[in-house]
């Protein structure tokens, strides 16, 4: 009985040393967008700041969607997975520019074409020397 009863305070008190309070992740309120604007380049770099020489932290595809959080200067600040960065606004479109493209049946190549080289065996030559 004494064996049973010294099990069962070692089991309880070890299984209250391992419980851990569970971890509350507090997110911040997100920032609520003020424009949309679409990717007028083909690709856009989003940086860490509105500065040159700043940190890229990621792109967006042409004619992709951004959301539009906040402006500073030439700088637009732009949502990403992983919360904002700052983009040029000279490298962003409206929506009617967007459209006027979209609509547009005039192909776009995002990288030029390039030449390929003739694949056939070079011609011999007929005239025969003796």
């Amino acid at each position: 009985m004494k064996r049973t009863f010294a099990l069962l305070v070692i089991t309880a008190a070890f299984l209250a040393c391992t419980k851990t309070a569970p971890v509350v992740v507090v997110q911040p309120p997100a920032k609520k967008a003020i424009d949309i604007a679409y990717v007028a380049v083909p690709f856009l770099k989003v940086y860490d700041a509105p500065r040159a020489g700043a940190t890229q932290i990621t792109q967006y595809g042409i004619n992709e969607t951004v959301s539009i959080l906040a402006t500073r200067g030439e700088w637009r600040e732009v949502r990403t997975v992983d919360g904002s960065g700052w983009a040029l606004a000279s490298e962003l479109m409206d929506g009617s520019k967007a459209k006027e493209i979209a609509e547009d049946p005039t192909p776009r190549f995002l990288v030029a074409a390039v030449p390929v080289p003739d694949a056939r065996p070079a011609a011999r030559s007929t005239s025969s020397q003796r």
